[in-house]
C-alpha cells in the first residue's frame, strides 16, 4: 500500500510539473513583446532606497532626473506619446550592473524583466556602495507594471576566443560555444552569402554545340 501512494505521488507530482510548464509555454505564446530605448544608465544616485516604478509625468521625470547621474546625459521623452520604466537598486559594492532586458504584455499587465549583475569570486571590487540604475521609454500605457529581477554573478575572467573564417565573413565563437551551434551558424552564413548572389554570378556552366 505504501508503494502505491508513493508512485501515484510521483505521477501526480510530473503531470502537476507538465501543466506547469505548459501554462509557462502559453503564456510566453501570447505575450507581446513592447518597444523600448534606453534613456541612460548609472551606478551612482542620491536615491535612498531601492526603487522600481514608472513614471509617466515630466515634472516627476524632471526631479527624479535630478537624483540620478548618468555615465552619459539622458535622452529627451516625448511623454505625449511616451513613460518612463526606472529601476534602481542600492548594491554594497562596486562591480555591479544593471541592465532592462525585457518588456512585454500579458493579460493587461506590463512586465519588466531587468538582470543585476554581481562582481564573481574572481572580481576585485571597491568596497563603496551606489545605486545601479537604468531607465527606459516605452509606449504610452496606463496598465499596471509588474518588475522582476534575475540575479547574475559575472566573472572577471577573460574568456577565450578563436576566430574562424566562413567564406569572406569572419566570426569569433567562444570556446564554450558548442561545435552543433557554429556549425548551424556557418551554414547560415553561407546561405546568406550565396542568396545576396546574382543567379548569373553563381552559375557556371557553358554550353557547346556537338560537333
Amino acid at each position: 500500500m505504501d508503494k502505491l501512494s508513493f508512485l501515484f505521488g510521483w505521477i501526480f507530482l510530473l503531470l502537476g510539473c507538465e501543466s506547469t510548464q505548459f501554462a509557462q509555454s502559453l503564456e510566453e505564446e501570447f505575450s507581446e513583446l513592447i518597444p523600448h530605448a534606453s534613456l541612460g544608465r548609472g551606478v551612482q544616485a542620491s536615491i535612498d532606497t531601492t526603487t522600481a516604478r514608472m513614471i509617466a509625468e515630466p515634472e516627476e521625470w524632471a526631479a527624479t532626473m535630478d537624483s540620478l547621474q548618468p555615465l552619459v546625459p539622458f535622452i529627451a521623452v516625448d511623454f505625449n506619446l511616451e513613460v518612463v520604466l526606472l529601476v534602481a537598486v542600492e548594491v554594497e559594492m562596486g562591480g555591479y550592473d544593471l541592465r532592462l532586458e525585457l518588456v512585454e504584455s500579458l493579460r493587461d499587465t506590463v512586465t519588466v524583466t531587468y538582470r543585476l549583475f554581481s562582481p564573481g569570486d574572481d572580481c576585485r571590487t571597491s568596497f563603496a556602495s551606489g545605486i545601479a540604475f537604468e531607465a527606459v521609454r516605452i509606449p504610452r500605457t496606463s496598465s499596471p507594471v509588474r518588475f522582476v529581477q534575475i540575479d547574475e554573478a559575472r566573472s572577471c575572467t577573460p574568456t577565450r576566443f578563436y576566430r574562424a573564417q566562413s567564406g569572406t565573413v569572419p566570426t569569433w565563437i567562444s570556446k564554450t560555444q558548442s561545435i552543433r551551434e557554429y556549425a548551424q551558424m556557418v551554414i547560415r552564413i553561407r546561405k546568406a552569402m550565396l542568396s545576396a548572389i546574382p543567379a548569373r554570378a553563381i552559375s557556371k556552366t557553358v554550353t557547346r554545340p556537338l560537333p
